[in-house]
């Protein structure tokens, strides 16, 4: 088979292949034919043989035209372009020309910037100086307002005054630093000027405190701040610091005196409390409401006053008011001085009515409560005004008077006692009078024990108390029993002085005197158990044997047996020990002679009848040892056994 004549022809198939993408028409035609051809179909519209023929010159043609194109769009570039070149050339030629004549201004110039440069030096210079200058101003110079806040006339103080004050017054001491320096002419220059203002403010401050100062006089005045601050402040001038004090002292002196006489004459607001004087018929109650008010009229002054001499940093609740650790010892003293001025006008109103108190009839229990009172009162008063101050001194003075006037009553009492003597009752019980005064010392007694002073404040004056009372007590007993046997005289001291112990027995501060009465109770009871052994023996039918033996006892060493005194046989033995025997078996009902039976204390008889029991277990067990012990007459009893018996 013979091959196509298009196939055959070698375009063709070069063709073919470039549409096919040079690989024998196996493949797709690449994209730069494709866009070739799609270039070529724009102005290739018919596929003639002509067409094909003037191709290449048609192609020819579309680039001439295309370059035609172009080139006439970049005249109209080159022409913009030139124009620019132009113009940049006049810019390049104007500032040459600038150039010149600027080196040409720069030549002409140079001197004046130099003199420019040195100019601005110096005003840097000069500029820190400047502020060096204000610095040293602000440091040791006072500003226009601050100089008016403190020489300013006419006007009350305020916090501009104190905070200009304070800036002068370290001004002042900084200026002391000047003086180590070679700027001394100026330190001196300041300091001169600063302490001239200073004492100007310092009279203006004084002045403005001492009236302040008088205006303090109410009743309860508020804490000024301000006036805390100018106390403060007046602390580097002690001199118008005393005038001030002195000043303030004053007003409060009037203020206290005023609220005093109001408390004593009308009372609080609209009645309440009522008024003091309402209650001077109760002595007790109206002495203490008046200590109470003053007591508390020191405090309030003492916390006014403590306040008006801290630190007003430190016033401000950070403290606590009236606190005496708080304060130095030169303010403590300044505080106690200008207190004591000001409570010395109740001195006189209180002295009065207290006198007045102690003067009429009051009884004596009143009397002792009334120093009591003002014992503790002293020392509450002397706590916060000091002991020295008038008030403690007045308060002290007065509880003397009320002692003076308590043991001056215990005198007159004693000489009444001692003055109407009556015979001891038959029963030989203490008199009425002992029971009386006993139960005045009594409340006595108790008002001291129930004291809120302390305890050994009232020990020598309660001692002097127990004696004034129980001395005359005691000697009004004794004249009672002076015409009575011995034995009645011991029985009746016996019970007086019982019934005074068992007074005393109720107070822990009374022990000193009853061992005291305890002594004397030993005494009369040795007495009595002296009478109740005779009582025994008498009783027992042993009284003569026993005389007998005392006497053999009191016989020189060359006496005879004992067996061989009269009285001392065998049948005298054996009777008086049947007697003896017969007076053990009813020794628990009819023991006590009848003095004994009088005792009113039981521990008393129990006392005398033991101490009596033992004196005869002795007597009898001398008598058995000395007339031959077990084989003796008295074998049958021995004392051992007799002891039990009588238990």
């Amino acid at each position: 088979m013979e091959p196509r004549k298009d196939e055959a022809n070698p375009l063709t198939r070069k063709l073919s292949k470039i549409l096919n993408g040079g690989d024998g028409g196996r493949g797709a035609p690449s994209e730069d034919v494709v866009e070739a051809l799609r270039g070529l179909s724009l102005f290739f519209k018919k596929n003639t043989k002509r067409a094909r023929t003037n191709l290449r010159g048609d192609l020819e043609k579309k680039t001439l035209t295309v370059s035609e194109e172009f080139l006439t769009a970049f005249e109209t570039v080159h022409k913009k372009l030139d124009a620019v070149h132009s113009d940049i050339q006049a810019l390049s030629r104007g500032c040459a020309d600038m150039n010149e004549r600027l080196q040409a201004a720069r030549a002409d110039t140079r001197q004046l910037i130099q003199q420019t440069s040195s100019l601005q030096q110096e005003a840097r210079a000069l500029n820190v100086q400047g502020e060096v200058l204000d610095m040293f101003l602000d440091q040791f110079m006072l500003k226009e307002e601050e100089r008016k806040a403190l020489v300013a006339s006419g006007r009350d103080l305020t916090d501009e005054f104190f905070a200009a004050f304070e800036r002068a017054r370290k001004i002042h001491e900084d200026c002391k630093l000047l003086l180590r320096t070679n700027q001394q002419r100026a330190g001196l220059s300041i300091m001169e000027s600063m302490s001239a203002l200073q004492e100007v403010a310092y009279e203006r401050l004084y002045r403005w405190t001492q009236t302040a100062c008088r205006g303090l006089s109410a009743d309860l005045p508020e804490h000024p701040a301000l006036l805390c601050r100018a106390f403060h402040v007046l602390r580097a001038r002690p001199v118008l610091l005393q005038y001030c004090l002195t000043e303030l002292g004053t007003a409060r002196r009037n203020s206290v005196s005023r609220a005093f006489i109001e408390a004593l004459t009308r009372g609080g607001p609209a009645g309440v409390p009522k008024p003091i004087e309402l209650f001077s018929h109760d002595a007790e109650r109206y002495t203490s409401d008046m200590l109470a008010w003053l007591h508390q009229c020191v405090a309030s002054e003492r916390e006014l006053l403590c306040f008006l001499l801290s630190p007003p940093t430190e016033a401000q609740g950070r403290r606590r008011f009236g606190d005496t650790r708080l304060l130095s010892e030169e303010d403590n003293a300044r505080v106690v001085a200008t207190l004591d001025q000001a409570m010395e006008a109740a001195c006189r109103p209180l002295k009065v009515r207290v006198d007045q108190v102690l003067s009429t009839d009051v009884d004596l229990v009143t009397l002792f409560k009334i120093a009591g009172v003002l014992q503790f009162y002293f020392t509450t008063i002397s706590g916060l005004a000091g002991e020295t101050a008038s008030l403690s001194a007045l308060v002290a003075e007065l509880r003397s008077n009320a002692l003076k006037s308590c043991f001056d009553a215990l005198s007159i009492h004693a000489n009444t006692l001692l003055a109407k003597v009556e015979f001891p009752p038959a029963d030989l019980s203490p008199p009425l009078a002992l029971g009386a005064s006993l139960d005045t010392l009594r409340q006595i007694l108790s008002t001291q024990d129930a004291a809120v002073s302390a305890h050994e404040v009232h020990r020598a004056e309660l001692a002097k108390v127990l004696s004034c009372v129980l001395d005359p007590l005691l000697s009004m007993c004794a004249l009672c029993s002076s015409k009575l046997a011995p034995a009645e005289v011991a029985v009746f001291m016996l019970n007086c002085i019982d019934r005074i112990q068992s007074c005393l027995a109720l107070f822990d501060f009374t022990e000193a005197k009853s061992q005291q009465l305890s002594q004397q109770c030993t005494e009369h009871l040795q007495m009595l158990v002296g009478e109740q052994s005779q009582h025994l023996l008498r009783r027992c039918g042993l009284a003569e044997t026993f005389a007998v033996l005392q006497a053999w006892q009191a016989m020189p060493p060359s006496k005879p047996p004992l067996s061989s005194m009269p009285g001392l046989d065998a049948a005298s033995l054996s009777a008086a020990l049947g007697r003896l025997d017969e007076c053990v078996a009813s020794l628990g009902h009819t023991q006590a002679s009848p003095q004994c039976d009088l005792l009113l204390s039981t521990r008393h008889r129990q006392t005398v009848l033991r101490g009596a029991v033992d004196s005869l277990l002795h007597l009898y067990t001398t008598l058995y040892t000395q007339l031959g012990g077990p084989t003796g007459p008295l074998a049958r009893r021995p004392p051992e056994q007799l002891a039990t018996l009588m238990q």
